[in-house]
């Protein structure tokens, strides 16, 4: 058959299908209402012809399945999970810890390393109000040293504030503070040039 006359079938069979949907839908439908215990005993004569049945509980499963999906997903938490990483994730930079009995873990029974890190520090659990600042912003970097505790998210907010405007008046090369008023020139050549000048 011609390209051209298979394109020109199709379109006429599609165009067919759409005027007339709802009544070959009705028309299928009916046909299962009808012919619905036969067409199981159909399925199930098949399951049980290629042998089938999941082999802990015995149901009979689709042609490709090797489990029911009940014995499945019994057999695919934590450790026998392919993806398990020992209750350890990344989310967003920070890192999560598996912990279920925590008052304040989430759906899936995670919490913040920092948070968890500054709990053991007090020897109290965290408000849901109290954040949890790493110094060095780097969000994985979790020891009791890089962390800082602010009573609510007002106060963190204002520190990282006060901190933007110091950084401003910081020597990007020194990390100096440099005076207002006084105009400094940042210098783009390599740090010998400053050793040969006798400048560090």
């Amino acid at each position: 058959m011609p390209y051209k006359d298979y394109e020109k079938q199709k379109a006429n069979s599609l165009r067919y299908y759409y005027k007339n949907k709802a009544r070959i839908r009705k028309e299928a439908k009916d046909y299962y209402l009808k012919n619905k215990e036969k067409i199981s005993k159909q399925q199930k004569d098949s399951y049980v012809r290629m042998g089938n049945t999941c082999p802990k509980c015995r149901k009979l499963i689709g042609q490709q399945a090797n489990l029911c999906s009940d014995c499945f997903k019994k057999g695919c938490t934590k450790e026998k999970n392919h993806n398990w990483r020992g209750g350890r994730y990344k989310s967003h930079g920070y890192v999560m810890i598996l912990s279920p009995n925590h008052p304040y873990a989430n759906g899936r029974g995670y919490v913040f390393e920092h948070r968890l890190v500054m709990e053991n520090k007090l020897g109290r659990y965290l408000t849901k109000e109290e954040v949890v600042h790493h110094l060095n912003e780097i969000r994985d970097d979790n020891q009791i040293k890089n962390l800082k505790l602010f009573k609510n998210n007002d106060e963190h907010l204002t520190y990282h504030k006060l901190m933007r405007e110091e950084k401003k008046h910081k020597c990007p090369k020194c990390n100096q503070q440099m005076e207002e008023g006084v105009l400094y020139y940042a210098y783009d050549y390599e740090e010998n040039f400053f050793k040969e000048l006798g400048l560090e």
